[in-house]
């Protein structure tokens, strides 16, 4: 193995036996030399809360007795130490979340191709690089959060739909600078073309309720209070506020679905 093994693992709130299990796979392949040999630790540099991928580390460990040395930050920063770090970093891997900071990992020279015959047969090609630079570790949804006093479930159907002039001055979403939306806007231009989805955007952007600000949770808020009557937001917000015991956010839920 050489000064860095660049591989990046795409992970999303990791819990779960299957994300563990993947994982699992994926460390155990990076801590063998090219004797055979097992190594005595890996280094893991992660995007993820460490209060939620701590538990996985901490299960692979037990089972394997390979130390995890954990590195945790902001996508961006981990992207930058490494760029800083060059082949002298120690890092072996990176777990992030969302394509398009894997893209950015990719095009910055980051990675570097992983064979494994379990992730490629657990894993389905439309989850992983073409080119075994990453591999998809789970998935998440950017789901609609609505008033469920002001919005019928059978009024909402798909983005395309958000742009109509009936939700005038009704959605709310984070800023465009968000990774998030960014990759919302490269699946539509994949799926529409360049000049449709700015057409698009452009009758969405006219739907906004106010201003873009604040993260994924703020937009819930915004719908709840009445300031807005839809929200665009990554599906686990909204299950963290359910699972929350906290009675601000139970109140969140109970105005909103």
């Amino acid at each position: 193995m050489g000064a860095i093994l660049r591989v990046r693992f795409h992970g999303n709130y990791l819990t779960g036996g299957l994300v563990f299990c993947l994982l699992n796979f994926l460390i155990a392949s990076l801590v063998l030399d090219s004797r055979g040999l097992q190594a005595a630790e890996v280094n893991v540099y992660s995007g993820r809360k460490e209060a939620l991928i701590m538990p996985v580390l901490n299960r692979f460990t037990e089972q394997t007795g390979v130390t995890v040395n954990l590195v945790s930050g902001k996508a961006e920063q981990l992207r930058e130490r490494l760029i800083v770090e060059g082949r002298n970093s120690p890092a072996d891997l990176l777990i992030t979340a969302d394509v398009a900071n894997l893209h950015r990992s990719m095009v910055a020279g980051l990675l570097q191709p992983i064979e494994s015959e379990i992730l490629s047969r657990r894993i389905p090609l439309i989850y992983r690089d073409p080119t075994k630079q990453w591999f998809g570790l789970s998935l998440r949804a950017r789901v609609f959060v609505f008033a469920p006093d002001r919005v019928g479930r059978g009024e909402l159907s798909t983005y395309e739909n958000l742009a109509e002039p009936k939700w005038r001055k009704r959605i709310a979403v984070r800023s465009s600078s968000n990774v998030y939306n960014q990759s919302l806007i490269a699946s539509m231009i994949a799926t529409h073309g360049i000049t449709n989805t700015e057409n698009w955007a452009r009758g969405l952007v006219a739907n906004f309720a106010r201003s873009p600000q604040g993260g994924d949770t703020d937009q819930i808020r915004a719908v709840a209070s009445g300031e807005a009557d839809i929200a665009i937001v990554n599906s686990y917000y909204y299950g963290r506020l359910m699972d929350s015991s906290r009675k601000r956010d139970k109140g969140l839920v109970e105005k909103t679905a």
